[in-house]
């Protein structure tokens, strides 16, 4: 051993400095490997000291990655695309009427086409353009016959109410996303399932309302975004136009007065959220220099935010238009609420009290927004209202009650 070797290995501090338990407790029998051992260990600990980068080690040459060395690595990855998402981007508008209905079905649908012999078969449902029929493809039928049109149509029934639905297991599909068109001379029935129960929704709301315009109803003009004389679009002005008057503005509002306005119509709409979906829809018009909000942006912004895709389908399932009649109404509160022997009286008086706009009060109209604050009001909360003061027979020893009552309770 020579004395350079002897100095390292009897030199305690340094040792300890550089080579770990086991390797101290080791016979000295092979010293050029200890020695080379140390050399190591220096030459990393100079390393950190100096805070040079660590050498490539045999795990980044197998591929793992050391997480400091991910930016520095200049190969080719397969990163995958971060993408962020909101409650409402202005690219995914919410179904707010009769005309986003049509023109979703217009794009097309993947929908289940059940047959009575236990098959079915994905295919996709469009509907027209003009909006005569609605056909499926693919098929082996020729194009001409495998389609159904609109005249022909003679209910639309929701749910598994057709023969084919009964016999087939009822755990092969939910209810909500079932739906059947009877049409033909023979009532046939095309029965269908959607892949959510939005989309069946939005298929029923949109076929019910082509048959009734079919047939000649008040409800016509189907290619604007409202059905007639749209009340609902009067009052959306007059209340717009009452702030502008205000606030003196030449027929446009600011954000703020935007938002101010909406949150005052429809209080249960927190303004965070509001304000979030007046930015969207503004960045969507930066291109046309606009910084203030006209009547026809703040109408958009505020049908996409206050309208109720389940209770809007609801609307136009009984009333087969934007607003329900008395006559609607009572039966919708028998069919739907469970109100038994619902009077007339009754459904005036709810039109009286819930909706908003004094045109359709005189014309004894309920639109979306009154039936959304009739059904949200303390009237049909789920809670028995007899129970908001004591009802049970107190008089009873403490023990009584405890002996009734369940770990529920």
């Amino acid at each position: 051993m020579d004395q350079a070797s002897d100095k390292l290995i009897n030199d305690g501090h340094r040792v300890g400095d550089f080579v770990d338990d086991t390797s101290a407790n080791r016979k000295p029998t092979n010293v050029v490997a200890l020695q080379e051992e140390i050399n190591h260990q220096t030459s990393q600990k100079d390393r950190r000291d100096n805070h040079f980068p660590p050498e490539r080690s045999e795990s980044r040459e197998s591929g793992i990655t050391r997480r400091s060395s991910i930016m520095k690595d200049n190969r080719p990855r397969n990163r995958v695309k971060k993408t962020v998402s909101f409650t409402s981007m202005p690219s995914e508008k919410k179904i707010t009427s009769v005309a986003d209905c049509l023109a979703f079905m217009t794009r097309g649908t993947k929908l289940i086409k059940v047959r009575s012999n236990s098959r079915q078969y994905w295919r996709t449902f469009t509907l027209d353009t003009d909006r005569s029929a609605i056909r499926w493809t693919p098929t082996s039928k020729k194009p001409d016959l495998a389609k159904v049109s609109i005249a022909s149509m003679k209910e639309i029934l929701i749910g598994k109410r057709t023969e084919v639905f009964r016999n087939r297991d009822a755990a092969d599909c939910a209810g909500e996303c079932a739906f059947s068109v009877v049409y033909g001379d023979d009532y046939e029935s095309l029965d269908l399932l959607a892949s959510s129960p939005d989309e069946a929704n939005i298929w029923v709301t949109g076929l019910m309302a082509l048959m009734v315009s079919l047939n000649g109803s008040s409800v016509h003009n189907l290619n604007s975004n409202h059905l007639g004389y749209d009340e609902r679009d009067a009052w959306l002005s007059e209340c717009f136009q009452s702030v502008a008057d205000v606030f003196d503005t030449d027929k446009t509002l600011s954000e703020d007065q935007v938002a101010a306005l909406i949150a005052d119509l429809c209080p249960t709409l927190p303004l965070s959220k509001i304000k979030q979906r007046i930015k969207e829809f503004q960045s969507t018009k930066v291109d046309e220099g606009l910084t203030s909000i006209d009547m026809n942006a703040f109408i958009e912004i505020y049908k996409e935010l206050a309208t109720r895709p389940e209770i809007y389908h609801l609307l136009i399932r009984y009333a087969n238009k934007e607003y329900m009649t008395v006559d609607d109404l009572t039966t919708f509160l028998e069919s739907e609420q469970g109100i038994t022997n619902a009077s007339r009286e009754y459904a005036v008086d709810v039109i009286e009290r819930f909706e908003p706009s004094a045109a359709s009060r005189s014309n004894s109209h309920l639109h979306i927004e009154g039936l959304t604050r009739f059904l949200l009001s303390d009237e049909c909360d789920i809670f028995d209202p007899v129970h908001r003061v004591v009802c049970q027979d107190m008089t009873q020893p403490l023990p009584h009650y405890f002996i009734a009552s369940s770990h529920n309770t």
